[in-house]
């Protein structure tokens, strides 16, 4: 009954942390963030040019233009070419230095690289990319035309003000974002506010003008939500010129205060990352699941670092965007590469070492889902004390690295989460310190798994039968045993030598068709199981998409036009899967050519099933009994699936277990090497 429970609580645990993971909000967040990345690094880019090239006046920084400027001066004399050089060892350019005249021309050049993409625009990109990817899980009709009005309705609501279109506007952004969103999905579906065009009209036209009501509401609500706090702000003075900047004041201006403090870093760090370990640990996504809530703090101290770098200064926040890939991600989620070179060193389970060898050039580019459920690493209960908390431990590390010893300067690049380790370092800090610090943390990761490793080798292998690899190992081990005995058999005459490689011979072959065949038939049910499983899929994909068309399009039919509607739906459907099934089995055509038809015959099929819906309306009632009809469906899915799952592995259990040829031959080899002992006594 323990385990009964323990199942049913761990069960409930995912269904729980699944629902997070599929959040229309985070996922919007996440891939909004996502999507401007490219902008950030050309941003970055820009402050390398500005800083690193052409700049050092001033601040005896060590740029390209500063270090010939200090040659010439040291050559030449400090004060040729307006280059001087004061008793403190400061080098600066004069007003009419050829120098200085170049550096200008630099920064002018590449500077609005950084403010065009960051500094002066972040919050701008970001109100159009979340709006674009909220709508689309919103079955928004026209997703870039809602992530537009976003745009419009953040410049709205901040008054035009500048000064909150960088990173101190990212709350705004994305809380005027999610309302704008609502609103303007709600006012879409009101057929009266839909603008009806001739049908001269071209499409493009009427789609956009079809829009326009529900644009100009929206907007325009957005507009006079400002109203009181401009009335406030003329009249009493107050500091919130704007319903955007009152939101700033509230709620933006105090989190970034505690996000830019290095203490409430580090908790916020810890606790990301503590959550991210555990929800994998679970099988679940943690970065998918977090990032969207978090994202927006790490880019704010991306850009903080960015602007103190500009200035001359040493980056200061250390969680910037790519801390966590630069740094806390060794390998993957749970600082995996440390435990792939711990096994390959330490481990003398031959299930881990494959795993690990298979696994060691995708955690490099810290790809870990291989050793992450090869292993496994989930719901593994030997390694949850590393897993879960060794990420933690080298957060405050390298936290440490950065906000108090100041030994690694902050990140000033979001470099891409598959970086490999020690460039990611490089690229993000800029510095060869932060090669050091990621080089420290996988030494650290490599000494934590150690241990476990060893506790590791100590567990029972519950698969009694051999697989593929443990079989090719074995023969290789009675090849090396073979040669030895081979050199005892010489002295016993060259009869008794034939005899034994005749038996070598057959065993040679014997082994080899043994694990051709194995691997062969493997392949085969897993070839089959895949072709099963995506039929499946196929099915109950149409089936659902065939049921929310009508959830979504019902509430415009009467009672008798949805069940008129439906009973066509019927045929459509049936019509069309006969015909799928009949191209899927057609030998006579090539996979490319059935693969393209089936895909013509599914456009068709839903062409025809859209054609087939009215406009009137639906009770609630039946909207309901077919999203539990969906529920249901996707039910029957999983068990369905979970079926196929099972007979494949009873299958390829059944497949490896198959031995005979193997322990036959092995008995002959043991009864000559008896007859060797026997006859050498």
């Amino acid at each position: 009954m323990k385990t009964i429970s323990k199942t049913n609580y761990t069960e409930k645990m995912i269904k729980a942390f699944s629902k997070l993971a599929v959040n229309k909000q985070l996922s919007s967040l996440r891939d909004g963030f996502a999507f401007i990345t490219p902008l950030l690094i050309v941003g970055a880019l820009g402050v390398v040019f500005v800083v690193f090239i052409f700049g050092g006046w001033g601040s005896n920084n060590a740029s390209l233009l500063g270090l010939i400027a200090r040659i010439d001066a040291s050559v030449n004399g400090t004060t040729l070419a307006g280059v001087t050089i004061d008793s403190n060892n400061i080098l600066s350019f004069n007003a009419n230095s050829a120098y200085q005249t170049i550096s200008n021309i630099g920064v002018k050049i590449f500077e609005p690289l950084w403010s065009a993409t960051v500094s002066g625009a972040l919050s701008i990109y970001t109100s159009f990319t979340i709006g674009y990817f909220y709508s689309r899980t919103r079955n928004a009709s026209q997703p870039i035309i809602t992530g537009l009005l976003c745009m419009v309705t953040f410049f709205i609501v901040t008054g035009f003000d500048s000064s909150l279109f960088g990173p101190n506007g990212s709350l705004i952004s994305i809380i005027i974002t999610f309302i704008t969103v609502e609103i303007y999905i709600a006012l879409e579906k009101l057929d009266k506010l839909k603008l009806k065009m001739p049908n001269g009209v071209p499409p493009a036209v009427a789609v956009s003008f079809s829009k326009l009501f529900p644009l100009m509401i929206t907007a325009g609500g957005m507009a006079l939500v400002n109203a009181p706090f401009i009335i406030m702000n003329q009249i009493v003075g107050t500091d919130a010129s704007s319903f955007g900047k009152a939101i700033y004041l509230a709620l933006q201006a105090p989190f970034i205060s505690l996000a830019t403090n290095p203490s409430g870093q580090l908790g916020i760090g810890i606790l990301f990352v503590t959550l991210v370990c555990f929800f994998w640990f679970f099988g679940l996504h943690g970065s998918n699941i977090l990032d969207g809530a978090v994202n927006p703090i790490w880019f704010v101290l991306l850009a903080l670092n960015t602007e103190e770098l500009s200035r001359g200064q040493i980056p200061s926040q250390a969680m910037a965007k790519g801390f966590w890939d630069a740094y806390i991600y060794v390998g993957g989620t749970g600082c995996t590469l440390g435990l792939l070179i711990a096994t390959l060193f330490f481990s003398k389970r031959k299930d881990t070492i494959q795993v690990a060898k298979f696994s060691l050039p995708a955690g490099l580019f810290q790809i870990n889902e291989p050793v992450t459920f090869g292993y496994p690493m989930v719901l593994n209960p030997t390694f949850f004390i590393p897993y879960i908390f060794l990420m933690p431990v080298l957060t405050v590390i390298s936290w440490a690295a950065i906000s108090i010893l100041k030994w690694v300067p902050g990140g000033i690049v979001a470099i891409p989460w598959s970086t490999p380790m020690l460039l990611g370092a490089f690229l993000h800090s800029g510095s060869w310190q932060g090669i050091i610090l990621a080089l420290l943390n996988l030494i650290i990761s490599i000494v934590v798994y150690v241990p476990f490793v060893l506790i590791y080798n100590k567990a029972i292998d519950t698969n009694n039968s051999l697989s593929v690899a443990n079989k090719i190992f074995l023969f290789g081990k009675l090849k090396k045993e073979n040669r030895e005995l081979k050199e005892k058999i010489k002295l016993l005459g060259v009869e008794k030598l034939q005899e034994y490689e005749n038996l070598n011979d057959s065993l040679k072959l014997i082994a080899k068709n043994t694990k051709l065949n194995i691997k062969q038939e493997i392949k085969n049910l897993k070839l089959e199981y895949e072709q099963k499983s995506s039929d499946l899929n196929l099915e109950y994909v149409m089936k659902y998409n065939d049921i929310n068309n009508v959830i979504r399009k019902g509430h415009d039919m009467s009672d008798d036009e949805y069940l008129n509607y439906l009973k066509d739906s019927d045929i459509i459907y049936n019509e069309y899967l006969s015909k799928i099934e009949q191209e899927k089995n057609d030998s006579s055509k090539s996979k490319n050519s059935k693969k393209e038809n089936v895909k013509n015959l599914k456009a068709e099929m839903y062409y025809k099933l859209d054609v087939a819906k009215n406009n009137k309306i639906v009770d609630q009632s039946s909207i309901d009994n077919y999203y539990e009809k969906i529920s249901s469906l996707w039910v029957e899915h999983d068990k369905k699936q979970d079926e196929l799952k099972q007979e494949l592995e009873n299958k390829i259990k059944k497949a490896r277990s198959n031995k005979s040829e193997y322990n036959e031959t092995l008995n002959k080899i043991n009864e000559i090497k008896e007859s060797v002992n026997n006859e050498k006594h």
